[in-house]
């Protein structure tokens, strides 16, 4: 048995961690057939990209994991033809999806309005509001759509 993270379990054990680094799990990942695409992942896109345009950035929640990557690669892409480049962050089974470039297009009053927001919902967050509870246009649900 190798010693983790909890430290050697005997003296003359050397530490070893499982690789949790994205560049070293992507070579692992290349080792594995690759996941079947669920055909909402077009939709669930092109919704990303419209909420990215109209609030400089989209939350999508409950992307099953071998989604993820699909969705995330689409998002880019559907960005990137309609002339911004974007970043992602993907957090369990949430993807985050913004676009500097898409947010500075925002007119002023629309930039105003989401800092605000965002100023509302951290406040909330220290206060121990439960996040969850807002509502927040800018956030797409996974589950809520579907091709067939």
């Amino acid at each position: 048995m190798a010693a983790g993270d909890a430290g050697p379990i005997n003296r003359w054990q050397q530490r070893a961690s499982a690789p949790n680094c994205k560049a070293c799990l992507r070579i692992l990942d290349r080792l594995f057939p690759a996941p079947q695409a669920d055909g909402r992942i077009a939709v669930v896109a092109r919704l990303v990209a419209d909420a990215v345009v109209e609030y400089g950035s989209a939350e999508v929640v409950g992307v099953p994991g071998d989604q993820l990557e699909s969705l995330r690669r689409m998002a880019r892409r559907t960005l990137r033809d309609n002339g911004f480049a974007s970043n992602t962050l993907v957090q369990e089974d949430r993807l985050l999806v913004f676009s500097d470039e898409a947010f500075s297009a925002l007119g002023d009053d629309v930039r105003a309005q989401r800092d605000l927001q965002a100023a509302s919902i951290v406040s909330e967050l220290v206060a121990g509001g439960n996040r969850a509870e807002r509502e927040r246009p800018w956030l797409i649900r996974w589950d809520a759509w579907s091709t067939s």
